[in-house]
Formats: structure tokens, sequence, C-alpha cells
């Protein structure tokens, strides 16, 4: 968590010749604050789906593009290749973004999905993306997908 903390205050507060380290460390908070808010004691069931799907996408992906979902799962496999059950992560990471696309669209949650599973998923994908970090700059305007070598 330190390196997010000094990342974000080097590149967001403080004057940062790169924009693409700022948007980075911006786009990390926001994940961790969506995620927080998936635990709130006040969301019921489709809020937190639908805050926990927006931290997943915030955090997976560089910048809006056709292929989401695809790349959200591949990204999931990617940082927890060799954790135990890293496929059931990977499904219910779908089960959420699928959730949250019928509730934004159609008002109701028009399937199941595992939040518990989701959330611990989430917790371990950031844990191991910060741990590809480095001090030098991310370099790229595609900085996840650079770390995680998704090609």
């Amino acid at each position: 968590m330190k390196v997010v903390e000094r990342g974000y205050f080097q590149n967001v507060h403080l004057t940062t010749k790169s924009k693409a380290d700022a948007r980075f460390y911006k786009r990390m908070m926001t994940a961790l604050d969506w995620f927080r808010q998936s635990f709130g004691s006040h969301a019921n069931e489709s809020e937190a789906i639908v805050a926990l799907a927006v931290a997943f996408e915030t955090l997976l992906t560089d910048h809006y593009q056709q292929g989401v979902a695809d790349r959200i799962k591949r990204r999931v496999g990617i940082c927890l290749k060799g954790v135990p059950g890293v496929q059931v992560y990977q499904q219910s990471v779908l089960e959420i973004y699928y959730a949250r696309g019928s509730i934004v669209h159609t008002g109701g949650l028009g399937q199941t999905a595992n939040v518990t599973k989701a959330q611990a998923a989430l917790a371990r994908y950031f844990c191991s993306l910060i741990s590809r970090l480095s001090s030098s700059s991310l370099a790229s305007s595609d900085p996840v997908k650079h770390l995680l070598g998704d090609n």
C-alpha cells in the first residue's frame, strides 16, 4: 500500500512530468474507493455489485475499448496465475461484470453473483499488481497492460 500511496502523492499531488503515471495512480486510488464502497453496510447487493464492477474495470483496464469482459477475465488470470482457485476467481469477476450490466441496463439483478469471492479476487489482484511496480516510471500509455505483459 505504501507504494501506491507514495506513487499517488508524487504523481498526482506534486508536479510530475508523467501524465501516464499520474493517471495510473489516480485510477488505483479510484478503484480502491469503489472497492471500499462495495463493503458499505448501507449497500444492498445491487449497489455492492455496481461498486465492485466499477472497481474492477478501473483497475484492470487502461482505457475503454471493445472486449472489456474478456480483457478483465484474462488479466485476472495473468495476475493470479498459480493461485489456487484462479478459475473460480475469474468466474466470480465475470459474474459481477455481467450482473452490473443487468442492473444498469434493466434495473434489476438478472443473475447471481458471488460478491464475497469477487472482493477477494480484487484484493489478490491489487496486491499482485502493485508487487509488479518498480520505482521507475511506468513509461506507457497502457500501464496495466505493460505491467502484466498482456500482449
